[in-house]
């Protein structure tokens, strides 16, 4: 009764900005009703958080209708409401006619391979869509491959928006890499990518290196936790030397980036002018040499 309770006193104070019901287990389907009716009558509501929500199979048709139909929402939350398969094609769907939405976030929703066939079609049809959160699923390298193809879409390069994806713990490896290479190469809008959390290893960043040396629009990497070694980072450091747009690299959670790749990455921000912060862990900091450190960081 709290939820519908909720939804009348949105309707009523209908100035409201933000509305979060995250963790909230017990929302039943007349909740879920009014909480719908009432975010789609909302002209104020900017911002719905539903994450950890008992967004049932029931509900999400009611949800993607006002998406469908919302004219002020720009930041969703959907994380860990089971969104994969059906429920995913609903709000892709409805997503189609929207042009207000900013941020989307589907992180948790144990989205596998197939489902990355749905995120395309968020992608080439989504003319407002900024930031695709993607963070903690199972869409390992197939899954990728369909994201790959949609950055590379023609109605992509005309009408996307999309500047930031995150991709972290997909359970990602080098094998998905060169799609992504290739896709980073075409599409030059996308700014920010996080693939941190996924085993990319050396070879990962070998088939990366010729979008990274051509200059892509991409500016800031993420690349944490995704076991490079000092090979990588020499790699890396060959990339950085060339490039004129990236701005921000995340090496963390690499502690196998020892003295060798250090150096490199040293004579490689010697030469770079556009690369403001370098995020390293204390990990391999202590693992190397104070001299080291000291032409690292000065």
């Amino acid at each position: 009764m709290s939820a519908v309770c909720l939804g009348e006193m949105l309707e009523f104070y209908d100035s409201a900005v933000k509305l979060n019901l995250s963790f909230n287990k017990q929302i039943n389907l007349r909740g879920w009703q009014a909480i719908c009716k009432a975010v789609r009558d909302a002209p104020s509501l900017q911002y719905l958080n539903l994450r950890y929500t008992s967004l049932s199979d029931r509900a999400v048709p009611i949800l993607a209708r006002v998406l469908r139909s919302s004219s002020s929402l720009t930041i969703l939350h959907l994380e860990n409401v089971s969104l994969s398969g059906r429920n995913l094609i609903l709000v892709g769907c409805a997503l189609k006619g929207n042009t207000i939405l900013r941020e989307l976030y589907l992180g948790e929703n144990n989205l596998q391979p197939a489902d990355g066939a749905h995120i395309y079609q968020i992608i080439i049809t989504s003319v407002s869509i900024q930031l695709l959160d993607l963070r903690n699923n199972q869409l390992q390298d197939g899954g990728l491959r369909h994201i790959c193809d949609a950055l590379r879409h023609r109605d992509t390069a005309k009408n996307s928006v999309l500047s930031a994806l995150v991709l972290w713990n997909n359970r990602l490896t080098s094998n998905g890499m060169e799609a992504l290479a290739q896709a980073l190469k075409e599409n030059n809008k996308l700014e920010t990518l996080n693939i941190g959390n996924n085993s990319l290893q050396l070879e990962g960043i070998i088939k990366l290196k010729p979008a990274l040396q051509q200059n892509c629009s991409l500016q800031r990497l993420g690349l944490q936790a995704t076991n490079l070694d000092c090979q990588s980072a020499i790699v890396l450091a060959e990339c950085l030397a060339d490039n004129e747009v990236m701005i921000r690299l995340d090496l963390r959670d690499n502690p196998h980036i020892g003295s060798a790749g250090l150096l490199a990455l040293h004579l490689a921000m010697k030469m770079n002018t556009s690369l403001t912060v370098l995020n390293l862990d204390t990990s391999v900091a202590q693992s190397s040499s104070s001299k080291v450190l000291h032409l690292l960081f000065e």
